[in-house]
């Protein structure tokens, strides 16, 4: 099984956002981001694409499931403060990939990364997740392999 785990690109600073934080969209430099992660994934097999309803989130992540013509399935369970059901979400992910080689793009925010990489047994230290960048988890035989990218070089990283 490969879990691509993506943090969503820059979007709008809340400041300069009225409107309610889930429609916040993703600013100039987070649709730049978006054209690398697409150009990322369109050399990486992707089966399923599922994302947090957020705007931001969906915007990082559809371009790729359009470029391998998958659907992008939306689920609350990766919305900020749903860490219990992040949990279970890619839990199952995994029972699912076990009956077959399956590659899984998952969108999220960074307070939600910590807990589904802790999830899935990542315990190297502190969790990297500047915005737009992926984890991908690749798991054999019950051993998963962890891996951080920004696959937008020349991009200088956001956190927080």
């Amino acid at each position: 099984m490969t879990l691509y785990l993506v943090r969503h690109a820059v979007a709008l600073a809340k400041g300069s956002w009225a409107g309610l934080d889930s429609d916040r969209p993703l600013d100039a430099k987070g649709r730049r981001q978006v054209v690398g992660l697409t150009d990322w994934f369109a050399a990486r097999p992707v089966d399923e694409v599922i994302s947090s309803p957020a705007v931001r989130c969906v915007a990082t992540v559809l371009p790729a499931a359009n470029h391998h013509g998958v659907d992008l399935t939306t689920t609350r369970a990766l919305l900020v403060g749903a860490d219990k059901e992040a949990r279970k979400l890619v839990r199952r992910l995994r029972k699912r990939a076990e009956l077959g080689e399956r590659a899984f793009v998952v969108c999220t925010h960074g307070e939600v990364l910590p807990g589904i990489l802790d999830a899935l047994g990542y315990d190297d230290g502190a969790v990297q997740h500047a915005k737009g960048s992926v984890w991908t988890v690749e798991t054999r035989d019950g051993e998963s392999k962890f891996s951080y990218e920004l696959p937008h070089p020349g991009d200088d990283p956001v956190r927080s």
